[in-house]
């Protein structure tokens, strides 16, 4: 943190610990004691979902909400979590590079849940394997965690530099992904939006593929934390459906952006053949203008020596 405080010019950090991570708390505690350095300032908050997301533990800290389509450093705020801090402290402090992670391997479908150092591109298998294997022969694997997390069909998955948690679920736990029922229009996703959204406006627009309507709507403030998922008595996927409206959004966007550059090339490149044309066309006419010029001289040319001839003649008379 000192190091990251020390590139960014900054002078004040909050250290964010939930307050029921009494081991952390106990741990974070010491070490500040010992570094007694002012800069540092710890801040319990609570132990609620998913108020350890950016924009969430920002807002709760500071009492400042980012703005709609903003980023942090807009209110004056930046926000690293710990393993960053970890990895910035091994390049610098040790000459490491990145290639191992520390993730958590949890569920009920692991005999040894426990937290672990893997180097990245370890399988999802090798991990539930330094566990102590398998609980049961049915599971479910979601990479990410319970609510933002992601099924993944085979524990042949590596992880990444981005992954923190591998849950392994017997199929008894996994929430039931029957057919999805017409939304009811109740209510109960927008009560839990930590975002503030209206996720029954931005599932209608986004299965009926009016994603046009969907920016007016905040769509990319929502944080995929799943909470809508979870309260629907519709068991609709909102939060698959938020990702892909996201995905064809940012897409078209893409398109957008191409053909523009590629509209801007054509433009381009017509004026550069049009300032090529008339810079022939100028040369042209120079030449002609010239060989006009030319052809008038030899004229003038040839009529003088005729009148100096003419001058030279003698007399038909013999005057």
């Amino acid at each position: 943190v000192r190091i990251l405080l020390h590139i960014l010019q900054i002078n004040q950090c909050h250290i964010a610990l939930e307050e029921d991570k009494l081991a952390a708390i106990e741990a974070m505690t010491a070490a500040m004691s010992e570094l007694a350095d002012p800069r540092l300032e710890l801040c319990l908050v609570h132990a609620k979902y998913p108020e350890g997301g950016e924009r969430q533990l920002i807002q709760v800290l500071s009492g400042k909400e980012i703005p709609s389509g903003g980023l942090p450093v807009d209110i004056g705020y930046l926000c690293h979590n710990v393993s960053t801090a970890l990895a910035v402290y091994n390049m610098l402090g040790k000459g490491h590079a990145l290639t191992s992670r520390v993730l958590t391997v949890c569920g009920d479908g692991v005999k040894q849940p426990q937290n672990v150092l893997a180097p990245v591109g370890t399988t999802i298998e090798d991990l539930v394997k330094h566990c102590g294997g398998y609980v049961g022969s049915t599971h479910r694997i979601i990479v990410g965690g319970p609510m933002m997390g992601f099924t993944v069909e085979s524990d042949q998955v590596p992880i990444d530099k981005g992954s923190n948690c591998v849950l392994v679920m017997p199929e008894s736990q996994a929430r039931d992904v029957s057919t999805p029922m017409p939304c009811i229009r109740c209510g109960a996703c927008e009560e839990v939006c930590p975002a503030s959204l209206l996720p029954q406006q931005l599932y209608y627009h986004a299965q009926s593929t009016q994603l046009e309507q969907l920016p007016a709507l905040n769509l990319f403030d929502c944080i995929e934390c799943g909470c809508c998922d979870y309260v629907c008595p519709s068991n609709l996927p909102l939060t698959q459906y938020f990702r892909y409206a996201k995905d064809e959004l940012s897409l078209h966007t893409q398109q957008q952006q191409q053909a523009g550059a590629s509209r801007d090339r054509y433009e381009q490149r017509a004026l550069r053949l049009q300032h090529k044309q008339q810079e022939r066309d100028t040369a042209r006419a120079s030449r002609q203008q010239a060989a006009q010029n030319t052809g008038q001289k030899k004229l003038d040319i040839q009529a003088a020596v005729a009148r100096a001839q003419a001058r030279k003649k003698p007399d038909e008379s013999g005057s």
